[in-house]
């Protein structure tokens, strides 16, 4: 990758941005980014200001992610002057990455874009599986071949926790951070408390399971773990086998997309 890269990956809840550039390792480097909510102001001021404007015009850009309304909204606010318009995948079929599923077009391209960044970075001859804590978690497998096997979805820990307060007349809406600062005892004396056990610890508990059932029934030994997404800064610690990576959809999508 000989220059930078604008990429934007747009979630359910957040638009990932990051600019990055080429690096000494296997993935693209990563030179600046932010995050911001799916509702926010889109933030082209402060994108534009990572870079002077003669740099600019030497850049590409590539856009995708699971929103399809919120990335045609970025498209036509695009800051022509400033930035290249983005190369945007809106298709998963487009990926080049083999895909055993029943359709190719029914898997998000986040979780694509993730195992197409896992595959610089694994062991080669090893299984690898990606945990992407985001307003869902998945958990997938990624064959030795490098073929995407599939996995689990499960509620993420803000929509565990929302889901508590909305369907609930009492209980509160506690945030990532309320949830495991410190990692709470599973002996909660207090509704707080007591959600933030059962939210963050039956969430570890559940990634765990799910580790060792796709390990114990599809690998020949153990696959490398990885851990991405908005969640996993406050997973790391109880899923200490798993080497976080945050960036891995930002850079799966330019690897995606560069010739």
């Amino acid at each position: 990758m000989s220059q930078k890269v604008l990429a934007i990956d747009v979630g359910n809840s957040r638009v990932k941005y990051g600019l990055f550039g080429a690096g000494s390792g296997p993935l693209p480097n990563r030179i600046e980014s932010m995050a911001a909510d799916i509702t926010a102001r889109l933030p082209w001021t402060q994108i534009v200001g990572w870079l002077p404007a003669a740099e600019w015009t030497r850049c590409r850009a590539v856009l995708a992610g699971s929103n399809p309304r919120r990335i045609a909204a970025i498209s036509a606010a695009w800051p022509n002057s400033a930035i290249p318009p983005p190369t945007t995948i809106s298709d998963s079929q487009l990926l080049s990455v083999d895909v055993q599923l029943n359709s190719k077009s029914q898997v998000g391209i986040d979780r694509l874009l993730t195992a197409i960044a896992a595959n610089r970075i694994r062991c080669p001859d090893d299984a690898a599986i990606v945990i992407d804590a985001g307003t869902a978690t998945t958990v997938d497998l990624i064959a030795p071949d490098g073929r995407f096997q599939g996995g689990a979805i499960l509620p993420g820990l803000t929509l565990a926790t929302r889901s508590l307060h909305d369907y609930t007349a009492l209980l509160p809406e506690l945030s990532r951070q309320d949830l495991a600062r410190p990692t709470p005892s599973a002996l909660g004396r207090n509704t707080v408390d007591a959600i933030r056990a059962g939210v963050y610890l039956g969430h570890v508990a559940a990634i765990r399971s799910l580790i060792e059932r796709l390990s114990d029934d599809h690998c020949r030994r153990p696959p490398d773990l990885f851990l991405t997404g908005g969640a996993a800064p406050v997973l790391s610690s109880a899923l200490s086998a798993a080497r976080h990576e945050p960036y891995l959809a930002l850079q799966g999508l330019i690897i995606a997309t560069t010739s």
